[in-house]
């Protein structure tokens, strides 16, 4: 199968930061990852897990845009369920997909055969 390099990196890796008065509050920063989280994972089982190492780069490397769009969107809804009050709009998690020079870690979409 051939890809074809689209210059964008993927992440699904969100750290949730919350202060009272300046200070930061008692548990956090707290770290939520979308490929392996097993909260998600139980809430979501339609998705594999995905280790955070080089063959999980390129699992979601080679994820179908609409594939990573949905895991994307419901690890925001499961994110914001667990955090009460926090409201990350769509236009917050616009680096989940960045542009990106390193192709270990960029998104790649199968070649017109």
């Amino acid at each position: 199968m051939d890809w074809i390099y689209t210059g964008y990196a993927r992440s699904l890796l969100v750290k949730i930061t919350k202060t009272i008065n300046g200070a930061t509050a008692p548990g956090y920063p707290k770290y939520y990852n979308g490929r392996n989280d097993s909260g998600f994972l139980s809430s979501y089982p339609a998705y594999p897990s995905i280790s955070d190492d080089a063959a999980g780069d390129l699992i979601l490397a080679q994820m179908d845009i609409a594939d990573f769009n949905a895991r994307l969107a419901d690890f925001k809804t499961w994110v914001e369920f667990i955090e009460p009050g926090l409201d990350f709009d769509i236009d917050l998690t616009v680096d989940a997909r960045i542009l990106s020079e390193d192709c270990t870690t960029t998104t790649t979409t199968e070649a017109p055969s």
